[in-house]
């Protein structure tokens, strides 16, 4: 079951992953399937208008689904380290707990559509 939250992110750096919001969504829809309209994530974000936008994507699930988790968006848009580190370990715990089914094509949930990597430039403040 573990290996679906692998699998989603494979192709991602921890950084990349956890600022955009996207992987995050993805997370909670191989757990909850259908708890997010994934052709609304945003899976090439490139502005924090972006990020918040799935962000608040995944905050909407977690209200309909009675989920009291608090995510602190700013501090993961920012790249806080710890805070990033925490949010994943929470994720890991609740598909841990919470996962019904260990067939879940992350691929296709997303329609094929690649997650985009941050472009860094040295104005964003981004290295990755």
């Amino acid at each position: 079951m573990a290996s679906t939250a692998i699998t989603i992110l494979s192709e991602l750096s921890l950084c990349v992953c956890n600022l955009t919001g996207a992987c995050h969504c993805q997370l909670m829809d191989c757990v909850i399937p259908g708890s997010i309209d994934m052709t609304k994530v945003k899976f090439d974000a490139q502005s924090e208008e972006d990020y918040r936008h799935n962000f608040s994507l995944l905050h909407e699930s977690f209200r309909k689904n009675g989920i009291t988790k608090t995510m602190p968006v700013e501090e993961l848009i920012k790249g806080n380290f710890k805070s990033n580190f925490e949010v994943l370990k929470w994720f890991k715990c609740f598909h841990k707990e919470n996962v019904t089914s260990t067939e879940y094509d992350p691929v296709k949930a997303r329609n094929s559509h690649e997650i985009t990597p941050i472009v860094a430039t040295p104005q964003s403040g981004k290295f990755l």
